[in-house]
């Protein structure tokens, strides 16, 4: 083979691996859109758990004091995201303060 089939080769090779390349890095591109929104959603639920751990402290320390506490059931259900959840977090809360 002479020198100009070579290089033409070698060009080809070049402009082949340049195509795979830029393949690749589009999809590096996707994948990093991708985290990124799958990060903004955690650190959205972060911040909505962090409204509900408020809460709870807000509802333990009314609990803990001499006061007596109401809470209706949709504060409950709003603060504990679900009925059930309420009768084991004042049971917990209880424990611990020893009662």
């Amino acid at each position: 083979m002479d020198l100009t089939g070579r290089v033409s080769g070698e060009i080809g090779r070049v402009a082949s691996g340049a195509e795979a390349l830029s393949v690749s890095v589009g999809e590096i591109s996707q994948q990093v859109g991708s985290a990124a929104r799958m990060a903004a959603e955690a650190v959205a639920q972060a911040r909505h758990t962090g409204a509900v751990v408020e809460g709870l402290s807000d509802l333990a320390a009314r609990i803990g004091g001499s006061a007596p506490v109401t809470v209706s059931a949709a504060r409950c259900e709003q603060v504990t995201l679900g009925r059930g959840l309420m009768p084991r977090v004042i049971t917990i809360i209880r424990k611990r303060r020893g009662m």
